[in-house]
């Protein structure tokens, strides 16, 4: 952000005070349409452009009617306050507005500060997104006393205390109910454990440049609307079944007999042409209860988990398939967890290696022509990287990356925000999950998901008439935005199902029935090719 902050002024002529300006403009703004009411705002500001951002906002807020307080923050504050040149400038017409300020000595003074104002809003604009290293006693005391009052707290681009690239906390965070960041939303608060801090995100467009043309190539993306192009268009009359894909599932176990059926019956929901389910005998009845799915028994241990020796009948089915996905409630016993290294071995179209599965890789995996993708949740992939979950938790972005780029495939680190690495560096975020999903079994419906997607696609490939011509690195990108795309498509199917069921009364055998409405929906969002007009002639 500081490179196209960088070159915006520099290219386009634009000078820092017009963006500090436009930054406290669309926060005036913002602050009028999500509390109308507001007219006495505490601003908290420091000495750099971010607080330069809330003593513009100080000033406009005056012209707007309001009687704001701008306390400037410093544990060596002078008089006059040393601040970045942007900032003096707008200090100074603060000044000569009358505009209440005044310094901060002591972070102990902000409750009886808040009271004397009879503050209606809190305002964070001290740090912004370039803190880096550890927060002085004075400004985690300051952070305190702000998160423990009782007015609203907006923070100026960035919480105070979050690390912008990372997520990380540093020390303490500003927990904000809204944040409005400027330009384009970064990267850290697409950490799993931001949305806390972050509060409701508004991006403010100040003018900067685009990314292509400044010639910035971020190595992170969010792509929160991402839809697969197959999904939006009709099918055509003339097709059949094996257009659509074939999908093998080999899952399940004597103590988990549903997460088999969660996945299979969530793939017939994503649009495939046929599911194969393979089950350990011991469970094959109970997961024959849908006549839409194919299902077949496989030799079991004798603890009614898998034999490590693939049968002939699962072999053929491997011959047959378009993709597979794998590990679903197969649990960690081992003739399972050699069953599924070795038909990874034997893959020659796209796989999805979900829960214990990821057991089973190996070490130094070799890349195919096939990607394979896995979803392993914070703590199987803590395990993958031989780390405690609260390691992968602090440096997810670091460790995703890291495990896909050693094991040669797309890792989708699973949480309430979903993050997609590749084996290339690259990192692609997700559309942010829902609450309700933190359920049993959700995870099991994505990679259904996921797996009839990747199916269909093999199958598209395949096809002599469509003649379908890809490399390495076309069938990664389709893969990656057909993953993103599953991900995004199942947190809308949460929301829908949540308006009928609440947070508390979801399941996920409830979340596959709204998978149809939910595709739907977003279909008609992407192009209106499903909406009122119906199906073409």
């Amino acid at each position: 952000m500081a490179q196209l902050d960088k070159f915006t002024i520099e290219s386009h002529g634009l000078d820092g005070k017009i963006l500090m300006s436009s930054a406290a403009r669309a926060m005036l703004a913002f602050i009028r349409e999500r509390w109308p009411d507001v007219r006495r705002p505490l601003i908290f500001a420091g000495t750099g452009n971010n607080g330069g951002d809330g003593i513009a906002l100080a000033y406009y807020a005056q012209q707007a009617g309001m009687n704001p307080l701008l306390l400037l923050c410093h544990p060596e504050i002078t008089d006059p306050p040393k601040l970045s040149m942007d900032a003096t400038y707008f200090y100074r017409i603060a000044q000569r507005a009358y505009v209440s300020m005044d310094y901060l000595p002591k972070p102990v003074l902000i409750p009886e500060i808040i009271t004397n104002h009879n503050c209606d809003l809190i305002v964070d604009s001290i740090f912004g997104t370039g803190l880096s290293g550890q927060l002085d006693n004075y400004y985690v005391n300051i952070i305190d006393r702000m998160n423990i009052s009782s007015a609203p707290l907006l923070a100026v681009d960035c919480p105070s205390g979050m690390d912008a690239s990372t997520g990380e906390v540093i020390s303490r965070c500003v927990q904000a109910d809204a944040t409005v960041t400027m330009g384009y939303a970064k990267r850290g608060f697409y950490h799993p454990g931001a949305c806390r801090y972050i509060g409701e995100l508004r991006v403010a467009d100040l003018g900067f440049a685009s990314i292509s043309e400044a010639g910035i190539a971020p190595a992170s993306h969010a792509w929160d609307d991402a839809l697969w192009e197959p999904l939006r268009t009709w099918r055509s009359a003339d097709t059949h079944k094996g257009d659509y894909g074939r999908l093998l599932v080999v899952a399940g176990n004597r103590r988990y007999p549903g997460a088999p059926r969660l996945t299979a019956n969530a793939a017939l929901r994503g649009g495939i042409g046929l599911v194969r389910l393979v089950v350990p005998e011991d469970i094959y009845g109970i997961c024959c209860d849908n006549p839409a799915l194919m299902v077949s028994p496989h030799p079991t241990d004798g603890n009614g988990g898998f034999a490590a020796e693939p049968s002939a009948e699962l072999l053929e089915h491997m011959e047959w398939a378009d993709a597979l996905v794998i590990g679903p409630g197969m649990s960690d016993a081992p003739q399972g967890l050699q069953l599924a290294g070795s038909l990874l071995e034997q893959r020659n179209f796209p796989v999805v290696v979900d829960a214990d599965a990821l057991r089973a890789l190996p070490e130094n995996p070799k890349p195919g022509g096939w990607p394979m993708v896995l979803t392993p949740h914070i703590g199987e992939l803590a395990r993958l990287a031989g780390q405690i979950p609260d390691e992968t938790w602090d440096n997810l972005f670091q460790v995703a990356t890291e495990q896909s780029f050693r094991l040669h495939a797309l890792v989708l680190a699973k949480s309430n925000q979903c993050l997609l690495t590749t084996p290339e560096g690259a990192m692609i975020f997700t559309h942010k999950g829902h609450p309700a999903l933190a359920t049993g079994g959700t995870g099991d419906v994505l990679a259904g998901m996921i797996g009839a997607l990747l199916a269909r696609y093999h199958a598209m490939v395949r096809s002599p008439e469509l003649r379908f011509e890809t490399t390495a690195s076309t069938r990664r990108l389709t893969v990656a935005e057909i993953t993103v795309s599953a991900v995004n498509w199942h947190a809308l199917a949460a929301r829908l199902a949540v308006a009928d069921f609440g947070e508390d009364g979801l399941t996920s055998t409830d979340l596959i029935g709204y998978l149809p409405q939910a595709l739907r929906l977003l279909c008609e969002k992407a192009d209106g090719l499903r909406g009122d007009a119906g199906r073409p002639a």
